[in-house]
């Protein structure tokens, strides 16, 4: 008897999870940065350049947890970009130093699983949540300018024979807050904001330290293919 009726709870339980789950697709593009933090006897200075296109694709699932509050899990695939400018004096003997202008562009690609926490209205979600993400892919190439005569040297993706495979962590970790606007029963506008603890690259000796970390905005849609 009592196995039939822990048996009938577990039923029950699951009929109502289930019947108010959801599922669907999910795509968002937005900017990205490396923020890089440097200290150098102990001056302590942050800086980042923007990548304007950044972005991710892939799917959700969201299941109600207690009165307006859900769980949602997500499968992404998820791109990062990265713009890093530098410039630099030359000097040769008694000739006027040369500038050197280097443009460097890093390439992130991640499979991403964000698992969030969220209150909803009938128009408005708010979620919080951590995202953990493995890293599949990571080139770079490098564009130098001397004195406006442009000299190319593509070490990235573009050139096979020369490409550049970024020695970074496996995995990636942060937190993870989003919004979203419901415009219908199925289509959903949102606003995701990311940003890395892992450290992409880590230097340190005794008068200087220096590492990376990931910042990612994107805006997006999410369309509901179906309630469970």
């Amino acid at each position: 008897m009592k196995k039939l009726f822990l048996s009938v709870v577990c039923l029950l339980l699951t009929n109502y999870i289930f019947a108010q789950s959801s599922y669907g697709l999910k795509a968002g593009l937005g900017p990205s940065s490396i923020v890089r933090t440097t200290a150098e006897y102990n001056l302590k200075e942050i800086e980042f350049d923007i990548a304007p296109i950044s972005g991710h694709i892939g799917l959700y699932y969201r299941a109600p947890i207690k009165n307006d509050f859900y769980c949602e899990a997500q499968l992404l695939i998820n791109q990062i970009e990265a713009i890093y400018t530098n410039e630099s004096n030359l000097g040769l003997g008694d000739i006027d130093p040369i500038l050197i202008t280097t443009n460097s562009y890093s390439h992130f690609t991640y499979i991403t699983i964000p698992i969030l926490i969220g209150v909803q209205t009938e128009k408005v979600n708010f979620n919080i949540g951590i995202s953990t993400s493995f890293n599949i892919r990571a080139k770079a190439r490098i564009i130098e300018e001397i004195d406006s005569d442009s000299q190319e040297l593509v070490l990235g993706w573009e050139n096979s024979d020369k490409k550049i495979n970024l020695k970074i962590p496996n995995f990636d970790f942060g937190p993870r807050l989003g919004a979203e606007i419901n415009t219908s029963d199925q289509l959903t506008v949102f606003a995701n904001f990311y940003h890395g603890i892992t450290k992409l690259y880590n230097f340190e000796d005794r008068n200087f330290y220096g590492h990376e970390r990931i910042i990612q905005l994107t805006l997006g849609i999410k369309y509901r293919l179906s309630q469970l």
